[in-house]
């Protein structure tokens, strides 16, 4: 219930301060196939609210600018085992790029954006 509250205030949030309608979330999963390399996942464009989570109890490394997670460079930002990262005024188009020193890793995320 607590999660189904979150989500409902946060789009209510977005659909004040959009100038369009808030569309419904998109969800991507991006799978690290192989540990420390990068992968990346292209936002949509004027999003206003993101959540990212690994699926498993793993650490992710994550960044905005190529070339920085695989070899863990900074800068970037490691979402830890069993954590989460939520951002709600991401306002423009960006790549995200992710990595893990574990294998297989599946990066769940989640998208309110304007249609």
């Amino acid at each position: 219930m607590k999660k189904f509250l979150q989500v409902l205030v946060l789009s209510m949030m977005c659909a004040f301060s959009a100038v369009a309608d808030v569309s419904e979330p998109h969800i991507y999963n991006v799978t690290l196939t192989s540990a420390n390399t990068e992968y990346s996942l292209a936002l949509p464009a004027y999003s206003c609210n993101v959540t990212i989570q690994c699926r498993t109890a793993y650490d992710v490394r994550v960044a905005e600018v190529t070339g920085k997670v695989a070899g863990s460079t900074a800068p970037y930002w490691t979402i830890k085992a069993s954590g989460g990262y939520f951002d709600n005024n991401l306002k423009t188009n960006k790549t995200l790029y992710f990595a893990s020193a574990q294998a297989g890793v599946v990066v769940e995320v989640i998208i309110w954006g304007l249609d």
